[in-house]
């Protein structure tokens, strides 16, 4: 009887011990990665928009001196007249515009930087959880997904294949349309997360990163506060290795959602920084077509700013 309860016991041990010292399931870390890269690309989404911007800014310019030169061959009367009043329009559309590109670019730039910020906490957590590791069965990144099996623990982002994050600077490629996973809502791609749980983690494979009770980060002592990974949204909760530390990205723009933006301040900061800028209409642009120089004397639009200008 007694051999049978210390068997037990010692299974029971067994079985604690692989749950709190797995790796992370593919099921968890892959929305992190596939967001990654989504963010890689916002910069080149920007440089898109503030190419288009520049352009139209010229074209307003241009598209005035070509109407002073029509209302100069004009020399009188009514089409001069228009002519006239549609180059001070458009020297007054280049002004205003040129005043609001100084406006833009800084939206332009702080997006750009919250987000390489925050991409940089997301690269550094996938360098570190793929080299904490030393053969296919004991890591800290698995592509099993939570509660399989205690192999398939990746060892470089390489092994990650396409599924793998952006570590790298971003490239600056120029992106033809908006990032529709970035909302004004929220992120889409970061639906609810419990952070480094148990529930989380493939079966044991020896992996003290995301143990935090006794003989795990701390030796022979539990931490004493939460761990943040990834900026945050992988959270490691000091209560015990069960406890989730709940995060979702989805909805930052809802005030019924806060309790679960306390760990993930930075993707926050990132939201607010990056609405801003996508969708695209919140920078891009737009107004009077210059290039329409005739179509402006009869334009509705154009009147009322002539109207205001002239």
């Amino acid at each position: 009887m007694l051999a049978t309860w210390t068997l037990c016991a010692l299974i029971t041990v067994s079985a604690g011990q692989a749950a709190s010292q797995g790796a992370l399931g593919k099921d968890k870390w892959k929305p992190l990665a596939d967001f990654s890269k989504t963010l890689e690309k916002m910069p080149g989404r920007i440089l898109t928009i503030t190419k288009h911007n520049l352009n139209y800014i010229n074209s307003l310019a241009v598209n005035a001196a070509q109407a002073e030169v029509a209302a100069a061959a004009e020399q009188e009367g009514e089409h001069a007249r228009a002519w006239a009043a549609i180059a001070e329009s458009l020297r007054h559309l280049n002004a205003q515009h040129q005043t609001g590109m100084e406006s833009s670019t800084k939206k332009a730039v702080t997006a750009i930087a919250h987000g390489e910020f925050l991409r940089g906490h997301i690269a550094e957590f996938f360098k570190v959880t793929t080299a904490a590791s030393g053969s296919a069965t004991k890591g800290c990144l698995s592509t099993n997904n939570a509660a399989g099996s205690a192999n398939n623990v990746q060892q470089t982002i390489n092994a990650l294949g396409t599924d793998a994050p952006s570590v790298d600077h971003t490239t600056f490629d120029e992106q033809t349309n908006d990032l529709p996973e970035l909302t004004l809502s929220g992120f889409s791609q970061l639906s609810a997360c419990d952070g480094l749980v148990d529930n989380s983690l493939t079966v044991g494979t020896e992996c003290n990163l995301f143990k935090g009770a006794s003989t795990g980060l701390m030796t022979g002592t539990q931490i004493a506060q939460a761990v943040p990974f990834a900026g945050g949204w992988f959270s490691k909760s000091h209560t015990s290795d069960t406890t989730a530390v709940n995060v979702d990205a989805t909805k930052f723009s809802s005030s019924t959602e806060r309790a679960k933006h306390a760990a993930i301040g930075l993707y926050k900061q990132a939201w607010e920084a990056i609405k801003e800028v996508q969708p695209s209409t919140a920078l891009v642009m737009s107004g009077i077509d210059g290039k329409q120089l005739e179509g402006l004397k009869t334009n509705a639009a154009f009147k009322k700013k002539s109207r205001d200008t002239y």
